[in-house]
């Protein structure tokens, strides 16, 4: 799943850039701040995911020290496949849920993870508190 995720990541940053007409594919450092994963996580994920064929990284010829992660055509076909399970399980889900329950069920999560983010950030900011000391 995570893998999932850090492709969707990878995949959405790289739509985003193109439009705006900026260097394909999506930096480590932000790859790292998105999924509140670390720096070495998200190199070992990427090393899995590269050594599979699934992404490639690069660099820009005005910054050699930049490295941008995208994906290959093995892995936007992966990804896309991967999506679709996704939509069709959660179409059955609805199914067999009802609307009203699957409804519930999404503000319930969402509300959920508001709570934990918000949770997350007063950790942080505590944190910060206590190092200024």
């Amino acid at each position: 799943m995570s893998a999932f995720f850090m492709m969707h990541g990878i995949a959405l940053c790289g739509k985003v850039q193109e439009e705006h007409g900026e260097e394909t594919g999506v930096r480590i450092s932000e790859i790292s701040r998105r999924t509140n994963m670390s720096m070495p996580a998200v190199s070992q994920m990427l090393n899995s995911l590269e050594s599979k064929g699934l992404v490639v990284r690069s660099m820009t010829k005005n910054d050699r020290r930049a490295v941008f992660v995208s994906l290959t055509p093995t892995g936007k076909a992966l990804l896309e496949e991967a999506r679709e399970d996704l939509f069709a399980t959660m179409e059955e889900v609805e199914r067999r849920m009802g609307k009203e329950e699957t409804d519930q069920l999404i503000q319930l999560s969402t509300r959920l993870f508001d709570i934990m983010d918000e949770m997350r950030n007063q950790k942080k900011s505590e944190g910060k508190g206590e190092s200024t000391r």
